[in-house]
């Protein structure tokens, strides 16, 4: 059995899943820095409920909780590295908004 073709492909995904990463944290960077400025909070549990909704909603039912986890990582993971002071300046892939 010739699994080399399916490590490939799992490759392929993990760089672009890294590369998209990366890229939301720049946005997330740049979001806490206009939130520091406008004087709001980091968190908003109602948007990070919706979106977690929202996504699981596209995958197979037993994926859902599996995509609840993996996002409340990746927000507290953002809130991680926009508490830090040289985060807004730091850039971790090109922006493209």
């Amino acid at each position: 059995m010739d699994l080399q073709p399916y490590r490939a492909h799992i490759d392929a995904l993990d760089d672009e899943i890294v590369r998209l990463f990366a890229q939301r944290m720049d946005i997330v960077a740049e979001l806490m820095r206009l939130k520091r400025e406008e004087g709001i909070g980091p968190e908003d549990a109602g948007r990070e409920a919706a979106i977690i909704e929202r996504l699981s909603a596209q995958v197979p039912e037993d994926l859902r909780p599996s995509v609840a986890r993996l996002y409340t990582t990746i927000f507290s993971i953002g809130k991680d590295l926009a508490s830090c002071p040289e985060t807004p300046e730091k850039e971790f892939f090109s922006k493209e908004i």
